[in-house]
Parts: C-alpha cells; structure tokens; sequence
C-alpha cells in the first residue's frame, strides 16, 4: 500500500488536532507525502547513471545534466509515486530528457531484468512509510 493511500486518512487526523487549517493540511500533505517517496527519487537517478555508464556515455554526465537529473527525479517521484511499475517508464523520460540524442542502451536489459527485485525492495520503503506516518 502506498503511503498516498493514507493520505486522506491523515488529512483528516490533522484536521481534527485543529492546529493548522484544513487548507494548509491539504496543501502541505499532498505535497509533502509524494515528496517522501525516498527510494524513487534515488533509484532513478542511480539507474540513470549506472545505463550511462555501462553504456560509455558516463563522461556525457555533466553538471548541468546532473541538476536537470535531480528535478526530474524529484518530480518524477511525486508523479510515479502512486502509479504501480511506473518506474521504468519514468527511467526512460529521464534518459530521454538527459540524452535526447542517444537511443536507449543495452544496459536497460539489464535494469528491466532487475527492477522486479528492486520493485519489491522500494515497496518496502513505501510500506515503512505508511508504518511510520506520525499521524497515525
């Protein structure tokens, strides 16, 4: 279960402390809870880099392109957060994005064969962030 599911849940609980306003709960938790999801925001930029290079484009990755790498991952991850195997799809935007002139590598064989592995890992992440949420 993704930790978007608990959103309205929590929502609600903060609305009932009466500390902040309904709005303001609605608008920092919709922002703040994609934004959590740790383990996409590092798995595609790690992805990213480890297809550049095994594919010998690694010395392509510039500074500018390592920043352009870091917001569209951080977007990326509040976008595909609630969308189940959404991740290779986002991994193929970022290499589009980042190398718009190279044609996919080989190397995403290699990380199609493991993101079933790494699918199951990240959907731990997301369960220990449902498990955690302080508002529970």
């Amino acid at each position: 279960m993704s930790s978007l599911a608990t959103l309205p849940v929590a929502v609600a609980v903060i609305h009932r402390t009466q500390k902040v306003t309904r709005s303001t709960a609605n608008l920092v938790m919709c922002l703040g809870t994609p934004t959590n999801m740790n383990t996409a925001r590092l798995y595609h930029p790690t992805m990213a880099v480890f297809m550049a290079q095994i594919s010998g484009h690694g010395s392509e990755l510039s500074t500018p392109k390592i920043v352009i790498l870091f917001f569209i991952s951080l977007l990326g991850s509040m976008g595909t957060s609630p969308v189940p195997n959404a991740g290779l799809i986002m991994l193929l935007t970022i290499w589009k994005t980042i190398f718009p002139d190279i044609s996919l590598p080989h190397s995403f064989v290699y990380v199609v064969a493991m993101d079933f592995l790494l699918a199951r890992v990240r959907q731990l992440k997301w369960q220990y962030n449902c498990n955690s949420d302080p508002t529970k």
